[in-house]
């Protein structure tokens, strides 16, 4: 039992540890990346690709209303 834990964790190691740096899952990232997609169909016809990026940022589950950027 425990050689083939051994031999599984081996074969996965780099995975593991590049969860272990960023721990986000598929999941999560397919349901921002579907966010952006549907930002960018009501979107579309705007010239103004700035309004594009600032919307993408405000949907980033890490954007904080509570506090001003500076960019």
């Amino acid at each position: 039992m425990g050689t083939r834990f051994a031999k599984l964790k081996k074969k996965r190691i780099d995975g593991l540890a590049n969860h272990a740096k960023c721990p986000i899952n598929t999941g999560r990232l397919e349901g921002y990346s579907n966010k952006i997609k549907g930002a960018k169909r009501n979107a579309y016809g705007y010239k103004n690709d700035r309004y594009f990026f600032t919307l993408i940022r405000y949907l980033s589950p890490t954007y904080n209303l509570a506090s001003p950027k500076n960019t």
